[in-house]
């Protein structure tokens, strides 16, 4: 009979120790999953497929040729290989009646969609180009119109309204920025390339989308502290390495990149450089 007891309470014993151990190691397995989940996702995040970039030259009027490009882009290829990740632009060195900061700008009206509304994003551009006319991006000075700009003004005309045409196309899109962005501008101070992406607080952005298109001499500098920002274009008019490195953040292999280009120049192609 006592030995029957001493079975008894032995198997017991056991019997709460097994519990101990399992709950023991089940509290381990928690421990462990919570600390190595966050670098499984993030490893997975950026192991999926290829980063698309969408890069679009700077090039002032030609803007509208993007937009109308970009349309045939969306209406004749697949869904999927219009669906960028990123989206880069500059603005552009060669400026005609309106020099708005095209690729900037254009990038900015796409970026400001999330992927999956690249026709509706086409939408936008094409009616922001049927639709833009001159004053809203400049206007000259007053008489003698750009000759001031030899005497008492600091450009040939006067661009101050296009900060205000950029803020609201940027508050019609939404005022977010929905995908990775970058572009460019220079501090003539340094001869700096300063790179702005989808990070930049975004109130700010149409402040500089509009220092990208301060051609010198044509359009006014910005001045920010000790920064006099100019135009993009002057040191890079084609934001590839941009766009690149974006692209870095969401896969770790070039070979899984994957950039269309839309050029308003094609003088750019024969020299074309990753800088």
């Amino acid at each position: 009979m006592r030995l029957f007891l001493y079975l008894t309470r032995a198997l017991a014993y056991i019997g709460v120790a097994h519990s101990i151990i399992i709950e023991v190691l089940s509290s381990f397995m928690i421990f462990f999953w919570l600390l190595i989940l966050p670098f499984v996702l993030g490893s997975g995040l950026r192991d999926r497929g290829t980063c698309r970039i969408i890069a679009l030259e700077g090039g002032g009027t030609k803007g509208a040729y993007q937009a109308g490009a970009f349309e045939a882009m969306v209406d004749l290829m697949p869904a999927a290989e219009v669906q960028y990740d990123v989206v880069t632009g500059n603005s552009g060195n060669h400026t005609t009646n309106l020099g708005a900061s095209v690729g900037a700008l254009n990038g900015l009206m796409i970026a400001s969609h999330a992927k999956g509304e690249e026709r509706r994003a086409s939408q936008r551009l094409t009616e922001l180009w049927r639709n833009i006319r001159r004053e809203d991006i400049l206007v000259n000075w007053g008489f003698p119109g750009p000759l001031q700009g030899l005497f008492s003004k600091p450009s040939f005309f006067d661009n101050s309204p296009e900060l205000e045409f950029v803020e609201r196309k940027f508050r019609e899109v939404g005022g977010k920025v929905r995908r990775h962005f970058t572009f460019g501008i220079v501090d003539a101070q340094t001869g700096a390339y300063i790179a702005k992406n989808q990070d930049t607080n975004g109130s700010l952005i149409p402040h500089y989308i509009v220092a990208s298109s301060s051609v010198p001499g044509i359009f006014r500098y910005i001045l920010e502290g000790s920064h006099v920002l100019i135009d993009g274009g002057t040191i890079n008019n084609l934001n590839l390495r941009g766009g690149i490195e974006e692209c870095h953040k969401i896969v770790d292999n070039d070979s899984k990149i994957t950039i269309d280009v839309i050029m308003t120049n094609p003088r750019t192609l024969p020299g074309i450089t990753i800088m």
